[in-house]
C-alpha cells in the first residue's frame, strides 16, 4: 500500500545519506594514574603515629600521546558512529613528602625529612567505540562512548631524597643526606582497562576531505591494585615509594586496613586530529 511505499523511499533516502569514512588519527594530552585511597592512607598513618607531622601525597597529570586510525559510519547529517584503534605511550608522577620530627624535650634527637618521586610510563592500546552528534552545520559536535584500554607492564622510576638532622640541645649537630634512585616494572597492575568518554569536536573540509579535532575527557570505569615484586626495588626505596612494592602495599593496608591500595585508575584528557583518507 501507500504507506509501505513512502517508507521505503525513506529508507532509500537514508541509505543514500549514509557515508562510510576511514582515516589516521594523531592525539596529544594529559594522563593520570590515581587513587582515592593512597593520600587517605598517608594521612591517616600520619594521624596515628605522633612523631610524624607530614605524610602528604600529590598525584600529577603527566603527557600522553597516541597514533591511529578510525572508521566512522555517518548514519545522517545529525548522527555518526565512530570506532578507532590507537596505540600509544603515557605517563603520570605521584610525590610524597614525609617528615618525621624524634626530637626529645631536651632538644636531642633527629628530624627526618624524606622527598620522593615515583615518575610511571606505560605503553597503551585502546579501542573507543562512540556515537556523535552534530549541532548543525559549522556548528561543534558532542559525542560520547565506551573505551577498551589495554597498557603495557607500568614502569617506576623511583628518585627519592633523604634527610636526617642530628640535634643537641635544639642545635644542629649533623646533616646527613643519602639520595636512592630505582627502576622496575609494576607487575601488580592489571593490563586490561575500561573509560567513559566524552567529547567535544568541530569538523573542517579542505578539498573534500574531513579535518576532524576531538577534545576528549576518558573517565575510568575500572580500577586496579598498583605494586612490583622487585625484592631489590623494595630494599632501596625508603618508606614513601616502597608503597609501590607488595611488601610497601601490605604494610600500608595493616596500619591502615580501611583503605585498601586497590583502587588505582587512569584518566586522560586527550586532542586529537583525525584526518579522512578514504570515503564512500
Amino acid at each position: 500500500n501507500q504507506s509501505i511505499v513512502i517508507l521505503m523511499l525513506m529508507f532509500a533516502f537514508r541509505l543514500s545519506a549514509q557515508q562510510l569514512e576511514i582515516g589516521a588519527k594523531l592525539g596529544l594530552g594529559a594522563s593520570r594514574l590515581h587513587s582515592k585511597n593512597l593520600p587517605e592512607s598517608f594521612d591517616y598513618r600520619n594521624a596515628i603515629k605522633s612523631k610524624v607531622t607530614t605524610w602528604d601525597v600529590s598525584q600529577k597529570w603527566g603527557f600522553a600521546f597516541h597514533i591511529g586510525a578510525y572508521l566512522q559510519y555517518n548514519f545522517n547529517e545529525k548522527f555518526s558512529a565512530l570506532g578507532e584503534i590507537n596505540a600509544g605511550a603515557a605517563r603520570t608522577n605521584i610525590f610524597i613528602d614525609y617528615f618525621e620530627d624524634d626530637l626529645d624535650n631536651g632538644g636531642d634527637g633527629d628530624k627526618t625529612t624524606i622527598t620522593s618521586e615515583a615518575h610511571i610510563r606505560f605503553t597503551t592500546v585502546s579501542i573507543p567505540l562512540m556515537i556523535y552528534y552534530s549541532m548543525g552545520e559549522k556548528k561543534p559536535r558532542i559525542g560520547a562512548g565506551l573505551e577498551f584500554l589495554f597498557t603495557g607492564m607500568p614502569q617506576i622510576d623511583s628518585y627519592e631524597t633523604k634527610t636526617k638532622d642530628t640535634y643537641n640541645n635544639f642545635n644542629l649537630d649533623d646533616r646527613d643526606v643519602e639520595t636512592r634512585t630505582v627502576s622496575t616494572g609494576l607487575d601488580g597492575f592489571r593490563s586490561n582497562h575500561s573509560n567513559f568518554i566524552i567529547g567535544l569536536g568541530t569538523t573542517l573540509k579542505i578539498v573534500e576531505k574531513n579535518f576532524y579535532f576531538d577534545l576528549q575527557y576518558h573517565l575510568p570505569l575500572s580500577r586496579s591494585t598498583m605494586y612490583t615484586s622487585d625484592g631489590n626495588y623494595h630494599d632501596i626505596a625508603y618508606k614513601n615509594n616502597e608503597t609501590f612494592s607488595i611488601w610497601g602495599k601490605s604494610d600500608a593496608e595493616t596500619d591502615a586496613p580501611q583503605f585498601p591500595l586497590n583502587d588505582y585508575k587512569i584518566s586522560f584528557i586527550t586532542l586529537s586530529l583525525r584526518y579522512t583518507l578514504y570515503q564512500k
